[in-house]
């Protein structure tokens, strides 16, 4: 019995072998084809993220409120954080990014998670907004605004996201004080 099963897998292995040595000499050229289109058709690997971004955010008229931002970019994100100074303490600023320029205004597009000032008239605040809700195509700028809604400090944006991207707000955390993101 065991003659027979010892026979039947010398077969098999023969077999194999004998299979795999015609198949790799004779698709040897089609192996490199194949290789070379199913590397084609394989999805680009993930861009490494860009350095971090730091962004000054200068007082507006009748403010003396400064920030700066730091934008740290993800495989599909964008981290915001901003530091503000010169707050009133205790009070809430809600901060955006919007669609333009500082020196020109424009619309709301992404709302950040708003920053509560300290007693030290300090604060911060951290917003994860996803790639998509951004565009590289259009100017962007960060805007804090006031607890009496002015515009208090404002820097621009360089270019982060994707083209034609949404306006969507994305997720956020708020970084020393529990706040939702303004809406």
């Amino acid at each position: 019995m065991r003659t027979k099963y010892a026979t039947a897998a010398t077969c098999v292995i023969a077999l194999t072998l004998m299979a795999g040595c015609k198949s790799e000499t004779k698709n040897e050229t089609s192996a490199t084809v194949d290789s070379t289109a199913a590397a084609a058709a394989a999805p680009a690997p993930a861009p490494i993220p860009a350095a971090p971004v730091n962004v000054s955010l200068a007082s507006k008229p009748g403010s003396k409120v400064t920030a700066e931002a730091t934008a740290t970019h993800g495989l599909d994100s964008v981290t915001i954080v901003l530091n503000a100074s010169n707050l009133d303490a205790g009070k809430k600023y809600e901060a955006h990014i919007h669609s333009g320029e500082c020196a020109k205004g424009g619309p709301v597009a992404v709302p950040l998670t708003d920053i509560v000032a300290g007693a030290d008239g300090k604060g911060s605040s951290t917003t994860v907004v996803a790639l998509s809700k951004l565009s590289v195509d259009k100017p962007a700028f960060l805007q804090i605004h006031a607890p009496n809604k002015k515009p208090a400090a404002c820097g621009d944006l360089p270019a982060h996201g994707e083209p034609n991207a949404s306006t969507a707000m994305g997720t956020s955390s708020t970084a020393g004080a529990a706040s939702a993101p303004s809406p």
